[in-house]
């Protein structure tokens, strides 16, 4: 967990480390396809990873469903006091000082919040938003009937690159962590110099400037959404997200989205290893989903705007390129 991120959950009061709701103040109506718009690459990593995880973790996910029961009396609105256990145990076991009182739980409670936290750092994510990702189909629906992918889930903080996403999130969907007002102040006041170790000739440089440059817009927007926690602008998200691409190597275009339900469609069609691309599309000209969105115009900047359009050649690039995204657990781009 980056240092100046830890520095803030260990001034968080009350009972919690983490103890980040979300924000009173709603984004508008009018702003929310924008937001949503915007997040849908990270939206993207999220489903990849699941996919991912559901392919080779299975004996993993088991024994993460049942630490889920075990810890079944603090499941509440969003799992927040589970999210807040487990933001409290990675700061104990990182020699940090925590005011959720983890002693309060059983043996068996904090063993379960152990392998929770252990699935959080090593795949970016918290279980139980893996879990209940949304299935191919209703993705697609979502995109028809909404124009738009539902909000990512809020990742967890195990690298630069997760931090850049929460950070974004927390912007876009607006969210306050409950410190003390002199804390804010402290964060306002410290003084923070940034350097860049460099040599001459060194190709890295411009790379390097502007990864220094987004810490400093990181730590700017962690102290605005200390002061309201209210959404930023559109704008403000759109800025961001384009300086964070030299942490966050996705290769996104909205446009991109129906392509991608299609190819997660065929992908979570596959039954066994042995079934062929062809085999896969033909099932997928046959099934029920195909017929219900032929006379739908999914592509609507394209010349062939209907599924029906699209040749088998154009269909087996779209299933290779999602295989290879959840190989990857990345966002690659899909045309």
């Amino acid at each position: 967990m980056p240092k100046h991120l830890r520095t803030v959950l260990k001034n968080i009061s009350k009972d919690d480390v983490a103890n980040c709701r979300r924000s009173k103040k709603q984004i508008e109506k009018s702003e929310d396809i924008k937001i949503r718009d915007l997040l849908s690459g990270d939206y993207w990593k999220f489903v990849y990873t699941a996919r991912y995880i559901f392919k080779n973790y299975q004996s993993l996910i088991y024994d993460n469903i049942k630490n889920l029961k075990i810890l079944y009396p603090y499941i509440d609105d969003e799992y927040y006091q589970i999210r807040c256990i487990i933001n409290a145990l990675a700061c104990y076991n990182a020699g940090k000082e925590t005011t959720y009182q983890l002693e309060k739980l059983h043996i068996e409670e904090a063993s379960a919040a152990g392998k929770l936290l252990e699935f959080s750092y090593k795949f970016g994510y918290y279980f139980w938003d893996i879990y209940n990702v949304y299935d191919s189909n209703s993705l697609l629906d979502c995109f028809i009937t909404q124009g738009s992918m539902p909000n990512p889930a809020l990742p967890y903080c195990n690298s630069h690159e997760q931090l850049a996403r929460i950070i974004t999130f927390r912007m876009a969907m607006g969210s306050k962590p409950e410190v003390r007002e002199s804390f804010i102040d402290e964060i306002k006041n410290e003084k923070y110099t940034l350097s860049i170790s460099s040599q001459y000739g060194d190709s890295s440089f411009e790379k390097k400037a502007k990864q220094l440059e987004l810490q400093q817009k990181l730590r700017s927007s962690i102290i605005e959404q200390l002061n309201d926690g209210a959404p930023r602008q559109v704008e403000e998200v759109l800025e961001l997200i384009k300086m964070r691409k030299v942490v966050v190597p996705d290769n996104f275009h909205y446009d991109s989205i129906p392509a991608r339900c299609i190819g997660l469609i065929m992908y979570d069609s596959i039954v066994s290893p042995d079934e062929t691309c062809d085999d896969i599309i033909g099932k997928f000209k046959t099934s029920d989903i195909f017929k219900k969105i032929e006379s739908i115009r999914l592509f609507k900047k394209s010349d062939n705007a209907y599924i029906s359009d699209k040749d088998n050649y154009t269909l087996k690039r779209w299933l290779k390129i999602t295989q290879e995204c959840i190989e990857k657990m990345a966002v690659l781009p899909l045309k």
